[in-house]
């Protein structure tokens, strides 16, 4: 059986707007992740670090490579759900995820704190120094 975005949310007790491959409609994740209440994203470097750098929490659903690795960082530092692996997606435990990190605010607090930390970093500094 197969779910809609709407049923499940419907499910999770949340309202949910969808957009799919935001990429396409030229808005950028750093325009939109600051304007969510979560993300719910494979969990690859690019994208955890966008959610991160916003302040959004997550919920991660890896499916290969470096993924998993990601999604169980996001998890260590409470930014996100426990990761649901991509072959183990159902619409339940999407629905509890999602219900979860929108409803308990100790994800956003995690995200917040990330964000605030990644915001005092000076990555081009750090290697400039290390180069000498």
């Amino acid at each position: 059986m197969s779910y809609s975005v709407g049923q499940v949310a419907a499910f999770a007790g949340v309202t949910v707007r969808t957009l799919h491959h935001y990429d396409r409609t030229g808005l950028l994740s750093p325009m939109l992740f600051p304007r969510v209440a979560a993300v719910v994203h494979h969990a690859g470097a690019g994208t955890s670090a966008a959610a991160l750098r916003a302040g959004a929490p997550s919920v991660p659903v890896p499916v290969t490579a470096d993924q998993p690795f990601w999604a169980a960082r996001l998890a260590s530092i409470g930014a996100a759900t426990e990761p649901i692996p991509f072959a183990g997606l159902t619409e339940e435990r999407l629905a509890g995820a999602l219900g979860r990190v929108v409803r308990q605010q100790a994800y956003a607090r995690a995200a917040s704190v990330a964000a605030r930390h990644m915001a005092t970093e000076d990555g081009v500094g750090a290697v400039l120094k290390a180069l000498g």
